[in-house]
């Protein structure tokens, strides 16, 4: 009369992958379980990480097996990532991605990618598709395309480049003073991204500060 441990595999969409009943006398660790099912392969929109219990924590081969267990294999899905020694961020939040200098072109941003260029659509802001040559600016997108289907995307970042606050890819007199209609409360960005890029100073919110740090910016003082 032995009790028995129930020990279940289940996919990420909860169907059975396999299962075992373990004698509690026999159950120790899941490294010791036989032909434990493999993690599937990545594929193209999802990276597999291993086994999960409930509460997300991974599965470890040494792990006692102390009570009836249901594992699942869960994926991330695989979204815009920006290489660590490029100086970009992408802001997985509000799918900004911004650490541009003035006068970067749309090529040096997907190579600031992990990404595979031949899968991104970058556009500006009215949504018409750039060329690598051109200029970045405020309010572009960029878009993560299916290799099977170019018309189902799978991730958007807008770009933000500080001090572009009108979306032209210059920084100019015009931007200063949008900026400070924008800081008397004249005027209002036309986006979040617009206000995004007046922010030079990072504190989330556009005032005195960032005014000054766009005219420096302007005069070549910084």
């Amino acid at each position: 009369n032995n009790r028995h441990i129930i020990v279940k595999f289940q996919s990420d969409s909860g169907e059975l992958v396999k299962s075992y009943r373990i004698k509690e006398v026999e159950a120790s660790t899941f490294g010791e379980l036989s032909d434990i099912p493999v993690i599937p392969e990545d594929v193209e929109w999802k990276k597999y990480t291993g086994w999960h219990y409930a509460d997300e924590t991974i599965m470890s081969l040494t792990d006692e097996i102390t009570t009836d267990t249901t594992l699942h294999y869960a994926g991330e899905e695989i979204k815009f990532v920006a290489k660590a020694d490029s100086g970009a961020v992408i802001d997985n939040e509000d799918d900004f991605f911004e650490g541009f200098v003035y006068g970067t072109t749309v090529e040096a941003l997907l190579n600031s990618l992990e990404n595979n260029s031949e899968l991104i659509v970058v556009k500006d802001k009215d949504g018409n598709i750039v060329e690598k040559s051109d200029v970045i600016a405020t309010g572009m997108t960029l878009e993560l395309i299916s290799k099977r289907d170019a018309s189902i995307k799978k991730d958007t970042v807008t770009v933000v480049v500080k001090g572009d606050v009108n979306g032209d890819g210059k920084i100019s007199s015009a931007d200063l003073l949008k900026t400070q209609k924008a800081i008397l409360g004249l005027i209002k960005f036309e986006g979040e991204v617009y206000s995004q890029a007046a922010d030079f100073t990072k504190d989330g919110k556009v005032n005195s500060r960032d005014l000054l740090a766009c005219q420096k910016k302007i005069l070549g003082l910084a």
